[in-house]
This record gives C-alpha cells, structure tokens and sequence, in this order.
C-alpha cells in the first residue's frame, strides 16, 4: 500500500505542474491578504482535525477496512475543496482554482482504484 501511496502523490504533483503550466501560465494575480489568513486558519484547523480523525479510525477499526481509504478520500476532497474556494473568492481573475479542482479529480479517482 505504502508504494501506491507514492505513486498517487507523484502523479498527482506531475498533474498539478502540468496544469499550473499550461492553464495559469505567467498569472501574477497575488491573493488578498484575508484570503491568506484564512487559507492559513484553514490549513490549521484541517491538520487538527486530521489528526483527531485519523487516530479515532486506527482505534477504532483494522488495517484491512476501508476505513481509511475513505478516509483520504473525504480529506482530500476537503482539502483541495477549501483551496479551491479560497482561490476561486480571494484570486479575482485567475484560474488557479480550476488546477486544484482537477487534481483533486484526479487524486480522489486514484485513491478510489488503487487502494
């Protein structure tokens, strides 16, 4: 399991480099400075609760279940979610959203297949 997570993560990097040079180009679109505190307020209440989370699903359930692919599935959907909307209400103008959609797409249809 372990080389599939690696393997989804490179792809998904590669994705997000691809579109970020094909789809955002040269933006210099800089965000407003509330949406980066509250990218960053996100970013910290995301990690809490990720950690609350994760450790209640290894106390509460087996390594075989399907527990923790759904798991990654949820958090990943939350995450590039929130970034996407972040990006999308404090990036006016750009297509920066559209990147993390799609390799949120990507991501979560990997997670899906290959774990």
């Amino acid at each position: 399991m372990d080389a599939r997570i690696i393997i989804i993560l490179l792809v998904c990097h590669l994705v997000r480099f691809i579109l970020e040079r094909n789809i955002v180009r040269n933006e210099d679109i800089l965000m407003l400075e509330e949406g980066r505190e509250l990218r960053g307020k996100g970013k910290i209440i995301l990690v809490i609760l990720t950690t609350i989370a994760l450790v209640v699903i290894t106390i509460l359930s087996d390594a075989e279940s399907n527990a923790f692919k759904w798991f990654f599935i949820s958090l990943l959907v939350i995450a590039f979610g929130f970034n996407s909307f972040i990006e999308y209400t404090y990036r006016k103008g750009s297509k920066r959203y559209i990147v993390s959609l799609i390799t949120m797409i990507v991501g979560v249809i990997m997670l899906y297949f290959l774990v």
